[in-house]
C-alpha cells in the first residue's frame, strides 16, 4: 500500500513536472510566437511605409575675396554647375567663374568673353548670363552714361574667346514714358534654338518682346507680369495674363500651341512671382516655387510632385527663387539658386534618398489666425533639418481679410474640448481666458534657459510672466514710436491728457483717420482705461469713447478714406493687429498736425523716425507708455500628445537660425540677432528721400551709431505687451462706430457694448 502511495506521489510529481514542463515551454513557444508577431507586424508596417524622397543639401560656394561677389549661376555646355563672380578692386572691375568639378570643389577661372574691356568696367551693370538654348554664352547689361542707361547684349561661342555684340535695333529706340524718354529697360532675356531673342521690357507691361536673330521685332506676347524666362525648341513658356497658368507661343508660327492650368504664386518678401521653370532635353517641363517642384510630361496634361517645398528651403518667405537646374546624368537632381532680401546667393541641391521614408513618419500641428512670416521660416527651417518630421502649418482665415471672431469661437470649442495643434500662434486670441482654462503649457523649461544662454531680450519675455511661469514668447514685436514736441509726447500716456493738451492749445493732435482705424490704433493704445481681467468697466469705457470722439472731432476724422472704404484695407470695418498705426504721416513735415505715430517692424524703420525729427525743428521721438506689439506668440498646447517635437520646434523659433532672418514682420527677441540687424544698418550708409503730404522733397543720411544705440536704449525699456483680444476689440469697434458716425448717442453704445461684452465672457 506504501509501495501505491509512493508510487501514485512519484507519478503525480511526475505529471506535475510534467505539467509544469509543457505550461513552461508553452509559455516560452508564446513569448516566442508573440515576439515573432510583433516582428512581422513591424516588417508588415514597414513594408507598408511607401520609402525615397528627395531630400535637401547646401552646396558649399567656393570661397570668394573680400570685394567678390556671387552673381549668377548658369549650367554650362558640360552640364556642370558654374557659378559668375564679380570682383571690384582698386577702381577696376574682374569677373571669375568656378566650375564645380566635384561636391565642394570648384575650379576658378577668367572668362575672356566678360573681360575684354566691354562690360568690366564701372559705368556697366549685368543683368543676365545665360547659355541660349542655340549653344552660344549670352549676357544683358545696362551701360550707364549720365542720367540714361541703355541694354546692351553681348554674345560669345565660348568662354574663352571674345564676345561681340548683338545688334538689336530696338534698343537704341528710347520710349516715351510720362514727360521723359527712356531707352527700353530690358531686366530677363532668354535665346531659343532657332537664335530668336525673348526680351522682357520693364517699360512694356505684362508684354514679352520676340527678336529674331539678326535683331528683328517678331512679335509680342501677352503675359501676367514679370517673370522667368524658359523656352523649349521653338516654344518659348510664360506665365497667362490671369496668373491661371501657362501658355506655349511658337515664335515660328507666332501662335500659342497650348495652355496649361498651374495656380502661379508670389513672394510675400519680393513681391514678384515667385517661380521658375526649366526643361529637360526630352520636354519635360519643371515648375520650381514655394510649393515645391513640379514636373510635367511633354504633352501631358497632370502635374506631378516631385520634391515637397513645404519639407526645405522651398517655403522660406525670405527667399526668392532665382534658377532651376535640372541634372539627368544618373537620374533626376535638381540644383535651385536662392536671393534674401540683402541679395546674397545659396545654392541648393535636391537628390533623391530611397532610404529614408517618401512621407515624415512623425508630425506636429502649428495653428495661426493668420499668416506669419517667421512661423512659415520655422517650418521650412525645421523640416530640412528634421527629416523624420512633418510640421503640418494651418493658417484658420488663410488669405481672407474681415472679422475673424467666428475662425476664434470655432478654435475656442476645439481646444476646450481637449483637441487643437500642439503649438498655437496666440495673437488675437484669447490667452488670458486659455491659462485660466489650463489649456496651455508652462514654458518656462525652454525660455528660462534661453535667457541666459541664447540672450533672449529679458524685458520682452518677463512682460509674460504669471506667477514665475510663462505660458506665451512672443517670436518678434514691433515698436510704435511717437513724433511730436516734447510736451505733446508728454501728454500721449492717456486720452484723459490727450483731450486735455486739445482743449488747453486748440493745436490738432494728429493726421486724419477713418474713425475704425482711429478707433482700432487707440483700443491697442489705451484699452487698459477700461478693461481689466474682470472684464469692461462701464463707467471708465464710457469716458474712454467720449475722449476719443473729441480727438476724432480734432482731427477731422471720417467715416470713409480716400478710397470709399471705412476702413484701408476692407469694405467692413475690423480689428486686425497687422494693420494698427498705417496712418498717413507725410502731413507731419508740414506741420500740419503735432504728432505722427510710426510703427517700426525693423531697425531700419528708425533711418525715417530720425529723418521725420530731424526735418522739423523741435521734434523728438518716444514710445508710448514703453509698450510693443507682440508678434507670433507662441504657446504649447497642454494636450499636445507630441510636446517633445513641439518644444524642439519652439526652440527653432527662437534660435538665432530664425532670428538672424529679417523676414520684415518685426524685430528680433534675442539679443545677437538684434546687433546684427545694427551692423548691417550701419554698413548701408545712403541718402534717403521723401516727399511731404504737401509736396516738399526732404532728404536725410542714415541714422548714426549712437542715435541707433539711443533707439536700442528705449527698446531695452519696453515692458507692457499690447494684449490684444480681438473679438473684445471687435464687438467694441462694430457698437462704437454708429456713436461717432452720429447714430446713436455714447450711452447707446456702451449699453450695447457691455451687454455682447458680458455675453461673450460668460460663454
Amino acid at each position: 500500500m506504501r509501495r501505491k502511495i509512493v508510487a501514485i506521489l512519484l507519478v503525480l510529481v511526475l505529471v506535475c513536472a510534467s505539467l509544469i514542463g509543457c505550461n513552461k515551454d508553452s509559455k516560452e513557444t508564446k513569448s516566442t510566437t508573440a515576439k515573432s508577431g510583433e516582428d512581422a507586424t513591424k516588417k508588415d508596417k514597414d513594408k507598408n511605409i511607401k520609402m525615397g524622397r528627395y531630400v535637401e543639401e547646401k552646396v558649399q560656394l567656393p570661397e570668394l575675396s573680400t570685394n567678390e561677389n556671387v552673381f549668377k549661376m548658369i549650367q554650362n555646355k558640360n552640364k556642370q554647375i558654374e557659378v559668375y563672380t564679380r570682383e571690384e578692386k582698386n577702381s577696376s572691375i574682374h569677373f571669375y567663374s568656378y566650375v564645380q568639378k566635384e561636391p565642394g570643389k570648384w575650379e576658378k577661372s577668367t572668362p575672356t568673353w566678360l573681360n575684354d574691356g566691354k562690360v568690366n568696367n564701372n559705368s556697366v551693370s549685368i543683368e543676365s548670363i545665360l547659355l541660349g538654348k542655340d549653344g552660344n554664352y549670352y549676357a544683358l547689361y545696362l551701360s550707364y552714361a549720365g542720367n540714361t542707361q541703355k541694354a546692351i547684349v553681348i554674345k560669345a561661342t565660348d568662354e574663352t574667346k571674345e564676345s561681340t555684340m548683338i545688334n538689336i535695333p530696338y534698343l537704341n529706340q528710347k520710349i516715351k514714358v510720362g514727360q521723359q524718354s527712356f531707352y527700353p529697360y530690358i531686366r530677363k532675356m532668354e535665346v531659343m534654338k532657332n537664335g530668336n531673342f525673348i526680351l522682357d521690357d520693364g517699360f512694356k507691361e505684362n508684354k514679352l518682346l520676340v527678336f529674331s536673330k539678326d535683331g528683328k521685332k517678331l512679335e509680342d506676347i501677352s503675359i501676367g507680369g514679370e517673370q522667368h524666362l524658359a523656352s523649349f525648341d521653338n516654344d518659348v513658356i510664360s506665365i497667362k495674363e490671369d496668373n491661371s497658368g501657362f501658355s506655349f507661343f511658337n515664335t515660328d508660327t507666332k501662335k500659342v500651341d497650348k495652355t496649361i492650368d498651374y495656380k502661379v504664386t508670389t513672394s510675400d518678401m519680393f513681391e514678384s512671382m515667385n517661380l521658375v521653370y526649366a526643361f529637360k532635353e526630352d520636354g519635360t517641363l519643371f515648375i520650381c516655387d514655394n510649393k515645391g517642384i513640379e514636373r510635367l510630361q511633354k504633352d501631358g496634361t497632370l502635374w506631378e510632385t516631385v520634391v515637397d517645398g513645404q519639407l526645405n528651403s522651398m517655403s522660406m518667405p525670405s527667399l526668392g527663387i532665382d534658377n532651376l537646374i535640372v541634372s539627368d546624368n544618373s537620374g533626376e537632381e535638381f540644383y535651385v539658386s536662392y536671393y534674401s532680401d540683402n541679395n546674397d546667393i545659396q545654392l541648393m541641391h535636391y537628390t533623391f534618398d530611397k532610404n529614408i521614408s517618401s512621407v515624415p513618419q512623425k508630425e506636429i500641428n502649428v495653428y495661426s489666425l493668420k499668416e506669419n512670416k517667421t512661423i512659415r521660416q520655422s517650418v521650412a527651417l525645421y523640416q530640412a533639418k528634421n527629416l523624420d518630421v512633418r510640421v503640418n502649418y494651418v493658417v484658420g482665415m488663410g488669405e481672407e481679410e474681415g472679422n475673424s471672431s467666428d475662425y476664434i469661437r470655432a478654435l475656442n470649442t476645439e481646444l476646450l474640448a481637449g483637441n487643437g495643434a500642439d503649438v498655437l500662434v496666440l495673437d488675437g486670441l484669447p490667452m488670458d481666458s486659455y491659462i485660466e482654462k489650463g489649456v496651455l503649457s508652462d514654458l518656462s523649461d525652454i525660455i528660462k534657459p534661453m535667457e541666459e544662454k541664447n540672450g533672449i531680450l529679458t524685458n520682452i519675455s518677463k512682460a509674460f510672466y504669471k506667477d514665475n511661469k510663462i505660458y506665451c514668447m512672443p517670436t518678434r514685436f514691433t515698436v510704435p514710436i511717437l513724433l511730436g514736441s516734447k510736451e505733446v509726447i508728454n501728454v500721449s500716456d492717456s486720452t484723459e491728457h490727450i483731450v486735455k493738451y486739445i482743449n488747453d492749445t486748440q493745436k490738432i493732435y494728429g493726421p486724419t483717420m477713418t474713425y475704425a482705424q482711429l478707433i482700432c490704433d487707440n483700443l491697442a493704445l489705451y484699452s487698459d482705461e477700461f478693461m481689466s481681467d474682470k472684464g469692461v468697466d462701464k463707467t471708465l469705457l464710457t469716458k474712454f469713447l467720449t475722449n476719443l470722439k473729441v480727438i476724432a472731432d480734432n482731427t477731422k476724422a471720417t467715416e470713409f478714406d480716400e478710397s470709399g472704404n471705412s476702413r484701408k484695407a476692407s469694405k467692413e470695418p475690423y480689428f486686425d493687429i497687422n494693420n494698427l498705426f498705417m496712418c498717413d504721416k507725410y502731413g507731419f513735415l508740414d506741420k500740419d498736425y503735432e504728432t505722427a505715430l510710426l510703427r517700426h517692424d525693423s531697425l531700419t524703420m528708425f533711418n525715417f523716425t530720425m529723418g521725420m525729427s530731424k526735418n522739423r525743428k523741435g521734434i523728438t521721438y518716444d514710445t508710448i507708455n514703453n509698450q510693443f506689439v507682440p508678434i507670433g506668440e507662441i504657446g504649447l498646447n497642454a494636450a499636445s500628445k507630441n510636446k517633445e517635437i513641439a518644444k524642439d520646434f519652439i526652440k527653432i523659433i527662437l534660435s538665432s537660425d530664425v532670428q538672424d532672418t529679417n523676414t520684415f514682420d518685426g524685430l528680433p527677441v534675442i539679443q545677437s540677432s538684434l546687433d546684427k540687424e545694427k551692423e548691417s544698418m550701419l554698413k548701408a550708409k545712403g541718402t534717403i528721400g521723401i516727399s511731404s503730404r504737401g509736396g516738399k522733397e526732404f532728404s536725410f543720411g542714415t541714422a548714426s551709431e549712437s542715435e541707433i544705440n539711443g533707439f536700442m536704449q528705449k527698446i531695452k525699456e519696453l515692458s507692457k505687451p499690447m494684449q490684444v483680444n480681438q473679438i473684445i476689440n471687435n464687438m467694441i469697434l462694430e457698437n462704437a462706430l454708429p456713436y461717432f458716425t452720429g447714430k446713436n448717442n455714447v450711452n447707446q453704445a456702451v449699453d450695447i457694448i457691455i451687454q455682447k461684452v458680458n455675453t461673450y465672457l460668460e460663454e
